[in-house]
């Protein structure tokens, strides 16, 4: 009787760490990018925004995280074309290499870089504190 009732108790405990567990999102780096999962299913940015829109201190993060990372999306974007435009041209023969075009758009790169580690420790806290508020 003593190991049915352990064994039924152990049982219930453990279904409900499971059951707490599901709830929650992980987050792992992949590559250049971070993957999101909720119950074994990859999350959008969007699913994630719409799964966070009910915990006000993370979706405030999250929104703050993907302002971070459009700022460094587009100091990225402008840096590279400019460095595309100018090896394009060099390599058409229509110009030199003009090493103040190559030096701007590596700084603009360059400029990205801290925005985009920013923006993705924002993600990741907005993610860290909807986790906590499912716990309690």
């Amino acid at each position: 009787m003593r190991i049915r009732l352990l064994f039924i108790v152990a049982l219930w405990g453990f279904s409900t760490v499971t059951y707490a567990q599901r709830d929650t999102i992980s987050y792992k780096r992949l590559g250049l990018g971070t993957a999101y999962r909720k119950d074994d299913q990859l999350l959008t940015m969007r699913r994630l925004q719409q799964i966070l829109k009910n915990d006000v201190i993370a979706i405030n993060q999250l929104k703050s995280g993907k302002r971070t990372e459009a700022i460094a999306t587009l100091f990225s974007f402008t840096g590279s074309f400019i460095i595309g435009y100018e090896v394009g041209r060099t390599l058409n023969g229509k110009s030199a290499v003009q090493p103040s075009s190559l030096i701007a758009g590596t700084g603009l790169i360059g400029i990205a870089i801290p925005f985009s580690i920013s923006a993705h420790k924002k993600i990741k806290s907005a993610v860290k504190t909807y986790n906590n508020n499912v716990r309690k």
